[in-house]
């Protein structure tokens, strides 16, 4: 038998239940103890979840995209992906350094979606550094550039 790794809450609630194994979350749905609009979280961690979306539980109406959110209901922050400078830096830098930061960028825009905000925070801090290095690398050659023109 699984062991308990599961929080849920209440709608609106302030005290989570638990902790819970997916089989216990699955007969409380069936006697209608708790409903669909219930929240969970893993065991350590901070994110709420909407109970369709925990594993095991897909054959009631879950769906596959959802927003985590805190305890208060609020939604969690989402990662800064700047896909845009990304782009820019790729056109008017060094190419092959925006690219990567183009793939990194994108992937902290998947991350978010799906509510891995963990990952999408390290996305997002790796492609901050390949923008940097692009810029960093644009920089040193325009410096470079202009030094050989004056000598």
């Amino acid at each position: 038998m699984e062991s308990p790794s599961y929080y849920i809450l209440a709608p609106g609630g302030v005290t989570p239940i638990g902790p819970l194994t997916v089989e216990q979350v699955d007969a409380m749905l069936a006697q209608r103890a708790i409903t669909e609009d219930y929240l969970y979280c893993t065991v350590g961690s901070r994110a709420w979840y909407p109970l369709t979306a925990m594993p095991g539980i897909k054959g009631r109406g879950a769906s596959q995209v959802w927003t985590a959110r805190s305890m208060d209901g609020r939604p969690l922050q989402q990662a800064y992906s700047g896909l845009a400078w990304s782009i820019v830096l790729t056109i008017l830098c060094f190419t092959p350094l925006g690219i990567v930061a183009i793939v990194h960028s994108a992937r902290v825009n998947a991350y978010n979606r799906k509510g891995d905000y963990a990952r999408a925070a390290a996305a997002s801090a790796s492609a901050a550094r390949w923008r940097n290095a692009a810029m960093l690398v644009c920089v040193l050659g325009y410096v470079l550039f202009a030094v050989c023109l004056v000598v």
